[in-house]
This record gives structure tokens, sequence and C-alpha cells, in this order.
């Protein structure tokens, strides 16, 4: 495994990336959608891979175009960090390349139009290329405008382990 540290670009969000390849092996996925487009994003995942993110304070949570994922943004600056969704009992999720320069190496986008996708072909899309993510401290995701139920809670003593360490 491949492992990165790094910070959102104020310092107020801490990443940890373990990834099977190098990150100069990897082509970030650059959504199409207008949300994605103005935060200049390029998303990043491998399901063999796993994220942590530890914030400073509660991010600020966008939800937007099918409205299944939640971004969450730097408490204190607003970039875009990750886009995530509650899985079982646990999260999954891709990083935005822009929020850290630990992705300061060179790595060509492949463009990507999850707007051509339903909303099932989005999220069987997202469980075969989204990696693991832990949340410090756990979070209660913001609820979608079209649900009616209580927001999702991820118990906060699941812990998501790779199964192979080089």
């Amino acid at each position: 495994m491949y492992h990165y540290q790094g910070e959102c670009r104020c310092g107020s969000a801490t990443l940890d990336l373990s990834l099977p390849k190098p990150l100069s092996e990897y082509s970030p996925r650059a959504c199409d959608c207008s949300f994605c487009t103005r935060r200049g994003a390029a998303y990043l995942s491998d399901p063999a891979g796993q994220l942590t993110v530890t914030f400073a304070a509660e991010p600020p949570q966008v939800r937007q175009g099918s409205d299944q994922a939640v971004f969450l943004l730097c408490p204190n600056c607003e970039r875009l960090i990750c886009g995530v969704i509650a899985d079982g009992d646990g999260y999954i999720g891709a990083i935005n390349c822009q929020a850290s320069a630990m992705f300061d190496v060179t790595l060509p986008s492949t463009p990507a139009s999850p707007q051509q996708l339903s909303a099932t072909e989005t999220l069987t899309r997202w469980r075969q290329v989204w990696f693991p993510v832990m949340l410090n401290p756990p979070l209660i995701l913001a609820q979608s405008a079209y649900e009616h139920q209580a927001p999702i809670s991820v118990n906060p003593t699941t812990k998501v382990r790779c199964d192979r360490d080089d």
C-alpha cells in the first residue's frame, strides 16, 4: 500500500490516503456538472484503498445533482474536500484532487459525466469505484431534500481496514 498524508490548503482538514498503486498511476475523474466545474473538482478513488478525513470543526455539507451524495467542504476555507455516501455501516467516497497540495503532481484528468446516468446507475457506479472513507469526527450526513426520514448516522466505532498492506 502507498500512504499519503496531507491537509486542505488552509490546514483545517487533514487527509490520510492509502492506495494500492502510486498516486502517479491514477487518472482523476473530472465531473462535468456545474457544481464540480465551478470548483475545478477532479475526483480520485480506488475501492482497494482508504481515505480518512479529520475535520477541525463541523464541515459544511452540500447535496446537489442526484441528491444522493453529500459533498464535504473545509470548515474554514470551504474548499471541496470529498463526496461521500453512507453505505452499509460505513461511508464510501471520492476525494477532490484540488483539496490538497499532496495532489500537486500532474495527474491528467478523465472526463466524467454522471448526469448521463440514472440515480440508480450513479449509485451502482460509485459502489464500484469509490473507496471506504473514515470521517473524524463521525458525522450525521445532511438529509436529502427527497428523504422523509431521519439523517443517516454511522456508528463511530466502525473501522474500515485495507485487506492488504505491501
